[in-house]
């Protein structure tokens, strides 16, 4: 564990020059930051043809990591993301194990250098904390839940009004998890209710940390170089605004 903190203390800087070498490179380096059991073969995933979520980063699929279903990302073919996927996963792991964030089961890397890298995932039956809450948003009317359109990927959810101690106990569990992330001194910055994932008895769990930062010695991190990856300014904290190159701890706490 120490030496991946060691690893994750460097300051990320993107290589320069041959791209294989530079994947390589990233390869050798994510490699050393993870234990051996998180670092999984190929053959031990299957991917199904069913997409979880798709965006700016990759997709999800739905999937088996040793005949057991979990959720697939798979990052984008270009080089810049899959350098931003395999931070993403350096960071997840750093973070570790909370009741509230999603399992991370280890990444495949055999793919790499045909622009391939996967990770297995957690699977939420409900999907999102935004479809969810779309799924169980109540006619002011009638007091019944409106009726939905299925959506693929996720199990059928009976409807229902959620209560407020229901929503409450949400908030609850996302700060409880907020709060953890910020003592490992990582912020997530992408925190919104699509980074949030509803499991059964309404247990949430935060996902998705693509656009966390690890900060270092100081209250503040200071990136060498922004990422050439889109940003979700929508739901961006506003402290981020403050200065693109400046993640501050309490960013998404606040």
């Amino acid at each position: 564990m120490g030496h991946s903190i060691s690893l994750l203390k460097r300051k990320y800087v993107w290589l320069q020059g041959d791209t294989d070498e530079a994947l390589a490179a990233l390869k050798e380096d994510l490699v050393a930051a993870l234990p051996k059991q998180k670092v999984i073969a190929n053959n031990r995933v299957v991917i199904s043809k069913d997409i979880l979520a798709g965006g700016e980063y990759g997709v999800i699929y739905r999937g088996t990591f040793d005949g057991n279903s979990v959720a697939i990302k798979q990052s984008k073919s270009d080089v810049e993301y899959i350098k931003a996927f395999l931070c993403e996963i350096k960071v997840t792991h750093f973070i570790g194990d909370h009741p509230n964030i999603t399992v991370f089961h280890g990444v495949v890397l055999e793919g790499i250098q045909h622009r391939v890298c996967l990770a297995a995932f957690e699977l939420s039956a409900f999907g999102n904390l935004n479809f969810f809450l779309k799924e169980h948003d109540v006619d002011d009317n009638s007091g019944d839940s409106k009726k939905k359109i299925p959506r693929a990927g996720v199990e059928n959810i009976p409807k229902m009004a959620l209560k407020q101690s229901v929503l409450i106990n949400f908030c609850k569990q996302i700060a409880t998890a907020m709060a953890f992330i910020a003592e490992k001194k990582v912020v997530h910055r992408d925190l919104s209710t699509r980074s949030i994932l509803v499991f059964q008895n309404n247990v949430v769990k935060i996902t998705d940390f693509g656009m966390s930062r690890k900060l270092y010695d100081s209250p503040n991190y200071v990136q060498i170089e922004q990422l050439p990856i889109p940003m979700p300014w929508r739901w961006m904290p506003d402290c981020d605004f403050q200065s693109l190159n400046m993640h501050f701890q309490k960013c998404s706490i606040l």
